[in-house]
C-alpha cells in the first residue's frame, strides 16, 4: 500500500456500497453502512418515521469471494455424434443486486405482495444519539416498532 492511503475503492457503482481493497480483509469485500443494532441483534427503529437506524459510518458489509469453486468437464462420442457437459459450481460469496433492489421497490416481486404499510421488526431508539447499542425502554425492557411505513419510503427515502 501507498503510505497514507488505509485502503482503495474499487470501480464503484453505487454510493452507498462499494469493493474495496484493505489490508487484512477479502480481496473487493463491500463496504456500507449498516442497520444499528442492539446487543441481541434487533435492528433499532426511529420512533419518528417507523423506519430503521442507519449507522453514520461505513464498515465491512460483505465478502464477494466464493468459499470454493468447482467444476468438471465431460463428453461422449458415439460414431459421428459428440456430447459434450461442463459443469460448474460456486459456494459462498456475497454480492448485492441494484436489480433486485429495484424490483422490490417498485413492488413488482411477489415479496411486496401486501406493500401498502410495514411495520419493520425492532425496537425504538433515539435517533441523533444512537450510532451502537442505545435502544429506548419502558421498565427496563425495550419497545417494539408499531409504527407503519409505505414500501416505497422503506427502499427509496433515504432515512424513512
Amino acid at each position: 500500500m501507498v503510505e497514507g492511503v488505509d485502503r482503495v475503492q474499487l470501480n464503484g457503482v453505487l454510493t452507498s456500497i462499494s469493493p474495496y481493497l484493505e489490508p487484512g480483509l477479502p480481496f473487493g469485500y463491500l463496504r456500507g453502512t449498516k442497520v444499528v443494532r442492539d446487543a441481541e441483534g434487533v435492528p433499532l427503529i426511529n420512533p419518528n418515521s417507523g423506519g430503521m437506524i442507519v449507522s453514520t459510518t461505513q464498515s465491512m458489509i460483505g465478502d464477494p469471494n466464493p468459499d470454493f469453486k468447482a467444476g468438471f468437464t465431460t463428453e461422449i462420442k458415439y460414431k459421428k455424434l459428440l456430447s459434450k457437459w461442463t459443469f460448474d459450481m460456486t459456494k459462498g460469496g456475497d454480492m448485492y443486486s441494484v436489480t433486485i433492489s429495484s424490483l422490490l421497490g417498485r413492488g413488482v416481486t411477489m415479496d411486496t405482495e401486501d406493500r401498502e404499510k410495514v411495520i419493520l421488526p425492532g425496537n425504538y431508539a433515539d435517533p441523533p444519539t444512537c450510532n451502537q447499542d442505545c435502544p429506548l425502554t419502558v421498565d427496563g425492557k425495550p419497545v417494539a416498532n408499531q409504527v407503519p411505513i409505505t414500501v416505497n419510503d422503506l427502499y427509496f427515502s433515504p432515512n424513512p
